[in-house]
């Protein structure tokens, strides 16, 4: 089973990673993989003026960390518990 986790905000991640591992700890997985993935960037461009000046752009830049933890198959009752106390900034994507 793989869990990834993605957020725009490094500390949090962090945070709610560790807190995923020691909840997997207690449900008595002791061996599972924690993997960092690259940081994606999104782009945005957005004109100043909307009627002239067409080359008059700003560009704002939002940067997705990503971390991965695979583990073995978990039931319902042990993925509710995982996800239990998740923040909402964090997007959480569970795949068998």
């Amino acid at each position: 089973m793989r869990i990834k986790i993605k957020s725009p905000f490094l500390k949090t991640l962090e945070s709610f990673s560790k807190l995923m591992e020691l909840k997997l700890r207690l449900i008595g997985i002791k061996s599972f993989g924690y993997v960092v993935l690259p940081v994606k960037r999104k782009k945005y461009t957005v004109l100043k003026s909307v009627h002239v000046n067409k080359k008059a752009r700003e560009q704002f830049e939002v940067l997705y960390h990503s971390r991965l933890i695979v583990s073995r198959a978990l039931s319902n009752k042990e993925i509710l518990f995982l996800v239990k106390d998740k923040p909402s900034n964090i997007s959480v994507k569970i795949s068998i």
